[in-house]
């Protein structure tokens, strides 16, 4: 191939360049970036035999084979003329030229990365690198399209006044349109002299600018490379311990997840590979990343505000597309958790108050890193952090009942383990912590344009149908019926005194109370004949109701046959209630978000055998 030929030349004059190009190319053409050749000092007789000879841009595969072999023989001349004048502005222009070009590019940086080491004008190459790096920080806007340099100086701006090194992951460069052939030319400093290039991204004031440099595929896609650079990235704090404003060891932080979601997107349809990467691959490459994170001397900083950060996200995930069977950030933050746990890591309250719209999330992050190693003592510190954040109503609980829809529950798992698993007397906790909002509920009653009032109630309720689960898990049978009892009581009296459910939120919660009652009840003798009617005679007259109880306990193992027996206990004739009344086709013909599954189990209902 006449592109080894060149390739193998690594002395290769230009004439002889010049000469191959000569009988290899069309005659009648001359380059379209020829202007800004002419800017580059190569020499001239190349330059005059590059008028002659470079083809168009090609339409055929012939055509782009020669269009590429063009481009290697031009990135290689040029290459190597400046690797021997060290002028960044003419590298630069070098840059625009092969913008497009993909075999020039390289051919041009090969040449560069070979040549400069072997000179004397590498030193003076990386200076010069440093002081342009410098002036373009100072002077970012130009790095931004024109449309949108307006929004870039507001973000800019704002940036300069933050305190929080959380905001370092809230800005992007795809949003904004940012690029610069500078940023660019980075990561061939990164090549040469690794120590040079990490000083060189922190004179980057701007997150924007970093993360462009940063998202080199020879970085994003090399997994001893991002643990190279964050185990050597400066540091992020100053002689106070305060942040510093640096930025480069926070995004690769945050690149250790993001490596994670390019492998599950490369093997999500392979489902054997893609198995072995959730289970195994990607746990394990989060242990060590993150092991690396942690033993730098801002790594307990570092960690737990990205642990905070994740959380935050995993919480819109859930509120954009509910819950999946399995999360890559929600293994990162049981990984990260993990790890500061090992380091016996501890978040206290006091910690929280920075900032308070975080609160939530705070407590969330704290609890799944004491969970790991916990005490008696550190469980009840920690419901007292949460019940103060449900009489505080925190911004983070008002959060998740301001939609049409539950969110997930995995965040409501979280203060639930600590009930079940770390207190003397769940229940009893769990009324006291009730009993204090009564005031809120109370409020409630009489300010019915707030759509958030009963947001703790229902959040911490949410939190008690949770701790069942634990309780089950951990074969605490009575202590969960107790619960039950408890929590249905309530329900009901806050459903049937509160104006103020526009999103319909108690008749839902009542519904996910009872997907647990046939598991915890139907063990004892009396069930169908005494404490399933006992549950569900309070709840006769709401068809929605009664609809949305039955559905969930039939999806959770109780059959319609046995749903029937336990209507007929209290005296109520289910079937001729449906045939009479039309009961639950009533309650389909509503925006009901279940109507396939009801309408299954009435129809399991009419046709049962006599």
């Amino acid at each position: 191939m006449p592109i080894a030929i060149v390739a193998n030349q690594d002395n290769a004059k230009d004439y002889e360049i010049a000469e191959w190009l000569k009988h290899q190319l069309p005659t009648e053409h001359k380059p379209s970036s020829y202007t800004i050749a002419q800017q580059i000092s190569v020499p001239d007789e190349f330059l005059y035999r590059l008028d002659n000879f470079f083809a168009p841009l090609p339409e055929h595969w012939e055509e782009v084979k020669k269009w590429d072999s063009v481009g290697y023989a031009l990135g290689t001349a040029i290459g190597q003329s400046l690797a021997n004048t060290v002028n960044i502005k003419q590298m630069l222009i070098a840059y625009s030229l092969f913008e497009t070009q993909a075999v020039g590019h390289y051919a041009l940086e090969y040449s560069w990365l070979e040549i400069l080491p072997t000179t004397t004008h590498q030193q003076t190459w990386l200076n010069e690198i440093h002081n342009a790096t410098k002036e373009l920080s100072s002077n970012p806007i130009d790095c931004f399209f024109k449309t949108e340099r307006e929004i870039a100086t507001a973000q800019l701006a704002e940036w300069e006044q933050t305190t929080e090194l959380s905001k370092t992951w809230h800005q992007y460069p795809i949003e904004l349109g940012c690029f610069s052939h500078l940023i660019e030319m980075l990561d061939l400093v990164r090549q040469l002299d690794k120590t040079h290039y990490l000083t060189i991204l922190d004179t980057l004031t701007y997150p924007i600018l970093v993360r462009n440099a940063l998202k080199n595929y020879k970085i994003t896609q090399d997994r001893e490379e991002i643990l190279s650079l964050l185990a050597n990235a400066n540091t992020v704090l100053d002689n106070n311990g305060k942040w510093n404003k640096r930025t480069v060891a926070p995004l690769l932080a945050e690149m250790i997840v993001s490596h994670a979601h390019r492998l599950v997107e490369s093997l999500k349809r392979l489902p054997d590979s893609f198995q072995q990467l959730r289970e195994q691959e990607i746990p394990d490459w989060f242990n060590k990343a993150f092991g690396v994170l942690l033993t730098r001397q801002d790594g307990n900083v570092i960690g737990i505000k990205w642990l905070i950060e994740l959380i935050e996200r995993y919480q819109s995930e859930i509120w954009r597309s509910g819950e999946t069977e399995w999360s890559i950030t929600v293994t990162a933050i049981e990984c990260l958790s993990k790890c500061l746990a090992e380091k016996d890591y501890r978040l206290k309250e006091t910690d929280a108050e920075e900032i308070k719209r975080h609160g939530l999330s705070k407590f969330l992050a704290a609890t799944l890193i004491a969970e790991k190693k916990t005490t008696l003592s550190e469980s009840e510190d920690l419901w007292q952090w949460f019940q103060k954040l449900l009489l505080t109503e925190d911004e983070g609980i008002k959060n998740h009942f301001d939609s049409g829809q539950l969110t997930g529950r995995w965040v409501y798992y979280q203060p639930a383990n600590l009930l079940a698993n770390s207190n003397e007397n769940p229940v009893k906790q769990w009324q006291q912590t009730w009993n204090k909002l009564q005031e809120q509920r109370n409020c409630a009653m009489h300010y019915i344009k707030d759509r958030n009032a009963l947001a703790s109630s229902q959040f911490l309720m949410q939190t008690g149908i949770c701790t069942l689960d634990w309780l089950l898990d951990y074969q605490k049978d009575e202590l969960a019926r107790e619960l039950w009892q408890v929590l249905y009581d309530a329900l009901r009296e806050t459903w049937l005194t509160q104006r103020n459910d526009i999103n319909n939120v108690w008749p839902r919660l009542i519904g996910f109370l009872f997907a647990r009652e046939h598991k915890i009840f139907e063990p004892q003798d009396t069930y169908l004949t005494k404490i399933l009617p006992q549950h569900l005679k309070p709840l006769w007259g709401n068809s929605d109701l009664l609809t949305l109880v039955s559905l969930n306990l039939n999806q959770n193992g109780l059959s319609p046959q046995k749903l029937i027996e336990a209507f007929q206990a209290i005296g109520i004739d289910i079937l001729a209630n449906i045939k009479t009344n039309n009961l639950w086709e009533k309650v389909t013909n509503k925006s009901f978000h279940m109507t396939d599954e009801v309408n299954t189990l009435l129809n399991s209902l009419i046709y049962l055998p006599t």
